[in-house]
């Protein structure tokens, strides 16, 4: 059982916004089963009240096997009657729908909290996946971290204390800190082989302090009885974050398991070029595929956190068909790009794009590896 937090989503009522919308979800979403029931947590079986705010969720469970990492303190929420709601309603939504989740990651001493997930197929042993979700810092917390983790079960583990629990090894583990700025919702995203026919998750921290890492949270949230706040856990550890919109789904290429925090894009220079890695299109088409998201991923957080840079998306094809074909398809797949950056939160304004065909090729087109050299999208780097 969660408790959580009740919130009105603001949507902006804009033809712009609602084609933005529709575009993503068709483009970047239509064509991937999410395997993640009730992934937004908007469904419930039952509301009460105690204490807080109390929803029974469906697909979900608070109940790990013993009682040291109990939810009852971990989800608490604000009945929309209360007169803090309207505070806290001007300060931080979920990331769509009504509802999100609380995770407590790390605070300085055992004291973390995990919630189980059901998918709504098995996955399948030895295929790649690939899973996203939203996070945000909590409005109480002092900091934020890493090793925010998942772990796929097709029989949820037998634990009896927390060092059982570090023993798990996660699927996926954020080893990057997970910073957000204030009241800013962003993307984790990686991908995982299945080691099993798992039917389930959990989410959580399998580390405990081993090999953490934090940044205390600079700027406080301003709400009433928030800088009080702030001195009672002046130099505490408390890291913990609102979650949204979980994803995973079946990928169609191998799963590159590269270390999470790749600094590829750490320092954009201007005058730098980049070509991306692991960028897939339908073939013959400029719809992404989910496992594009990934490196995107990478690119808006560095965008978010360079805020002068701007970007040029040049799209290659190879030599196969005509030249107009391959210019045609070249820009629609930069154009791509640059919508999925967009969709993601990134300026139109700091974006341009185009498409170059088969010109400039930087493999042999007479051989297929050097074909799908030249089937690329690069980036140039400009300043303001």
């Amino acid at each position: 059982m969660f408790r959580r937090i009740k919130l009105t989503a603001i949507i902006p009522n804009t033809s712009f916004s609602v084609l933005l919308f529709l575009f993503s979800f068709f483009y970047f979403h239509g064509y991937s089963q999410n395997l993640v029931l009730n992934p937004g947590f908007e469904e419930y079986d039952s509301i009460f009240y105690q204490n807080s705010y109390v929803l029974n969720i469906k697909c979900w469970n608070g109940d790990f096997p013993f009682d040291f990492f109990s939810f009852r303190h971990l989800f608490s929420g604000i009945p929309e009657n209360d007169p803090f709601y309207a505070k806290l309603n001007n300060y931080i939504k979920p990331k769509s729908g009504k509802y999100m989740e609380k995770i407590i990651v790390y605070n300085g001493v055992d004291r973390t909290s995990y919630f189980v997930g059901k998918l709504s197929n098995s996955l399948i042993k030895g295929k790649s996946y690939y899973i996203e979700f939203w996070y945000v810092s909590d409005y109480y917390g002092s900091a934020a971290s890493n090793n925010l983790g998942v772990y796929f079960f097709d029989t949820i583990p037998k634990v009896k204390t927390n060092q059982d629990v570090y023993n798990i090894t996660p699927d996926v583990n954020a080893n990057c800190i997970l910073k957000t700025g204030i009241a800013q919702w962003k993307k984790f995203s990686a991908c995982f082989v299945a080691r099993s026919n798992a039917t389930g998750f959990i989410m959580g921290n399998f580390k405990g302090a081993n090999g953490v890492k934090f940044e205390y949270i600079e700027n406080p949230n301003n709400y009433e009885g928030k800088q009080e706040h702030l001195k009672q856990i002046k130099g505490k550890i408390n890291s913990s974050y609102y979650i949204d919109d979980i994803k995973v789904a079946l990928m169609s290429t191998p799963c590159d398991t590269s270390n999470n925090c790749d600094s590829t894009f750490s320092n954009l220079k201007t005058g730098k070029s980049i070509a991306l890695r692991n960028i897939y299109f339908e073939t013959a088409k400029s719809n992404l595929l989910i496992q594009s998201f990934i490196e995107l991923d990478k690119l808006v957080k560095a965008l978010q956190e360079q805020v002068s840079i701007k970007i040029e998306i040049d799209g290659y094809t190879d030599n196969t068909g005509n030249d107009q074909y391959n210019q045609t398809l070249s820009l629609k797949r930069a154009m791509a790009v640059s919508n999925y950056l967009v969709s993601n939160g990134i300026p139109q304004s700091r974006i341009i794009y185009k498409g170059f065909g088969s010109l400039n090729p930087v493999g042999d087109n007479q051989k297929e590896e050097g074909r799908a050299k030249n089937r690329r999208i690069e980036i140039k780097i400009s300043g303001n």
